[in-house]
């Protein structure tokens, strides 16, 4: 007997679609802010399919490739609060994930506890990768200061 495909298939079939059309729009050299808003719809509807159910580590590899995704094409339009958004709730579902309360809300004090408490996990590369994206949201905005207090913390 077949059994249908898990949630996590389904979201994972559904990204890998997603990321293969942006393929063939590249390909073709089809960068138009039409069709990077209907990709980055796509992505953030996926997001908030997965985002639905309470954070699990069995979903979070999916999640933060979909984030990730998501907040590229949000800062290809120069939407930098709404990917910085997206990030933020990023780095507490994996502190929610591993049990860690950082203490605090400041962005770069959640960023710091979510590497360390993935260190030795496989969303340790996935954390890493948001947190370059943050970085460079952090520089087209001019946010010097958070980078460098980013970095003190380590």
């Amino acid at each position: 007997m077949i059994q249908p495909p898990s949630l996590l298939d389904r979201w994972t079939q559904e990204n890998n679609d997603l990321v293969s059309n942006c393929k063939q729009d590249a390909l073709k050299r089809d960068h138009n802010l039409f069709g990077q808003r209907r990709r980055s719809s796509d992505f953030h509807k996926l997001l908030r399919k997965i985002q639905g159910i309470p954070p699990h580590l069995d979903h979070a590899q999916l999640e933060l490739s979909v984030v990730y995704n998501t907040c590229v094409f949000f800062t290809a339009q120069s939407q930098f609060e709404e990917a910085e958004l997206l990030l933020t709730q990023a780095a507490q579902r994996v502190l929610e994930i591993t049990g860690v309360d950082p203490g605090s809300s400041d962005l770069s004090v959640l960023w710091r506890a979510a590497l360390k408490s993935v260190a030795t996990t496989a969303l340790h590369c996935h954390v890493l990768i948001l947190i370059c994206l943050q970085c460079g949201i952090w520089l087209t905005k001019s946010c010097l200061n958070s980078i460098k207090e980013f970095r003190v913390g380590f």
